[in-house]
């Protein structure tokens, strides 16, 4: 059970013989550290002094699959880089070997592109002011 789920274990066998000495698996010594540090953990980890592995676990679970798609994102992110630089570069002459999903991320990437481009100019480009000839404010 401990080289399945990667979690000490043990196991306690008692004998219908109520005087027999109970059988404990891997040792006496190991079995009362593991309950130890059981016992030792914070309040937090522990419900009405039971443990919630389940709970636990789920959470485990929750921060590896958030972990995963974080890595995923990178990755396409990085991939779609890559093959932009090949284009400008000219290491790649066509997209014929590109998948559905690499494309439409690409187009997507282009267009944010040319979104934040005029974005950033905003603040740079100084306003010109056309004055109208009819314009009261117009100077004479």
């Amino acid at each position: 059970m401990s080289m399945l789920c990667n979690d000490p274990a043990y196991v306690v066998i008692d004998d219908i013989d109520d005087t027999a000495e109970p059988k404990v698996c891997p040792s006496m010594q190991e079995t009362t550290n593991m309950m130890q540090s059981c016992l030792d953990l914070p309040e937090s980890s522990v419900d009405n002094g039971v443990l919630d592995r389940e709970a636990i676990l789920h959470k485990k679970l929750a921060q590896a699959e958030n972990k995963l798609k974080r890595v995923i994102s990178e990755n396409r992110q990085l991939d779609i880089i890559i093959i932009m630089n090949d284009i400008i570069a000219g290491l790649r002459k066509n997209m014929d070997d590109l998948d559905p999903v690499h494309l439409e991320e690409l187009q997507c990437m282009i267009a944010m592109s040319h979104v934040a481009q005029p974005a950033s100019q905003v603040g740079s480009v100084k306003p010109e002011i056309i004055e109208d000839e009819d314009s009261p404010h117009a100077s004479a």
